[in-house]
């Protein structure tokens, strides 16, 4: 037992050259259905905050998981006509993406180490306000999305790094089905993500 425990060890230490936690913390930018978004929230955009792991494979290769966290507050509106009213009900939408990613690092230097990655993920999304509820409607309802994203890490000290990513990603049919986001024709909940985040190693 003690062999064959050293053997899947040395495995191991063959396949995975780093593991590291992570936190970030970032603005999002609903390009996607930015006219609806503005419509409701009078806004471009809101913070998200995350965590996830990343794993460190031979040739520079990782694969990462993640799960973030969207919210915003605004006011529900509706159409009339050619136009878009906007009421005193309070709404909010709330998007948590579960995302995987495969990508490659660019070690040019030890302390400098720009990446790329992309991948897939599912998008659980959220709208709540007294009319959803009394629809029903105000449960998450998922989708599947893709992205694609570039940053650059600085590595301070051994265990701790520093993380400046951007990230675009698209998840069509998610909305558009009534309301503000049918009247814009829009159906989307992707955009793009500027993040900076820590990395905690533990190998």
């Amino acid at each position: 037992m003690l062999a064959v425990g050293s053997l899947l060890r040395g495995q191991d230490e063959g396949i995975i050259r780093g593991l590291m936690i992570e936190g970030r913390l970032g603005f999002f930018r609903p390009v996607q259905f930015a006219d609806s978004f503005r419509a409701v929230f009078d806004s471009a955009g809101g913070m998200v905050i995350g965590a996830g792991i990343r794993v460190e494979l031979p040739k520079n290769i990782y694969v990462e998981g993640a799960l973030d966290y969207f919210n915003k507050g605004g006011y529900r509106v509706y159409v009339s006509g050619t136009n878009v009213v906007r009421t005193d009900i309070d709404t909010s939408i709330s998007i948590i993406p579960f995302t995987f990613t495969g990508g490659y690092r660019f070690k040019l230097k030890p302390s400098f180490i720009p990446y790329v990655g992309g991948g897939f993920g599912r998008y659980y999304f959220k709208q709540k306000d007294r009319v959803t509820e009394l629809r029903g409607e105000s449960s998450y309802t998922a989708h599947n999305g893709y992205h694609l994203l570039g940053g650059v890490e600085f590595r301070a000290d051994r265990p701790i790094s520093f993380v400046g990513e951007l990230k675009w990603n698209t998840v069509p049919s998610a909305i558009g089905e009534g309301g503000v986001s049918k009247y814009y024709e829009e159906d989307n909940i992707g955009g793009i993500s500027i993040s900076f985040k820590v990395l905690f190693r533990l190998r």
